[in-house]
């Protein structure tokens, strides 16, 4: 409207820049989620790892039911696993990172004292496009709950 209040007309502030120049994007899409209790895995088997709780969510892309994020808008987007597991003895585990049912990069270590699988990619995605956490180790083994995360954030 020019030059008059409207009570109708209701404004968010999408992005502020201060005067030291840092920038603040509030609705930014951005998640955490995490694996809430202990999981068994079976040996060499990818597994979908179930991140049933949250530690933020901004826009609410990230779903606890199927553990998917969907992209709301095209862009590049950060993206970091972790994943712990308890097993003994020395084998290969992976923390994979999946875009609509397909691995896109394995995050792998062989250990035999060190026990998790990180990684962090940037990946292109598509508006509706959706990425998953999956774990696979050579031996049986258990995965530590709220040590198994996934975390995502556009970032342009």
């Amino acid at each position: 409207p020019s030059g008059t209040a409207d009570a109708a007309i209701s404004w968010n502030t999408a992005m502020t820049i201060n005067n030291a120049g840092i920038v603040t994007k509030p609705f930014q899409p951005a998640f955490s989620a995490y694996l809430g209790s202990d999981m068994n895995i079976a040996a060499s088997t990818t597994t979908i790892i179930p991140l049933n709780q949250e530690e933020f969510d901004v826009g609410n892309n990230f779903n606890t039911s199927n553990n998917r994020f969907v992209a709301p808008i095209a862009g590049k987007y950060l993206f970091t696993a972790a994943i712990q597991y308890q097993n003994s003895a020395a084998s290969t585990a992976h923390s994979n990172i999946y875009i609509n049912g397909t691995s896109r990069n394995d995050g792998w270590i062989d250990f035999g004292d060190a026990k998790a699988s990180t990684q962090s990619r940037v990946f292109n995605l598509a508006a509706n496009d959706y990425v998953q956490l999956m774990a696979h180790i050579g031996t049986g083994s258990v995965i530590t709950g709220s040590r198994a995360k996934l975390t995502g954030y556009l970032i342009g």
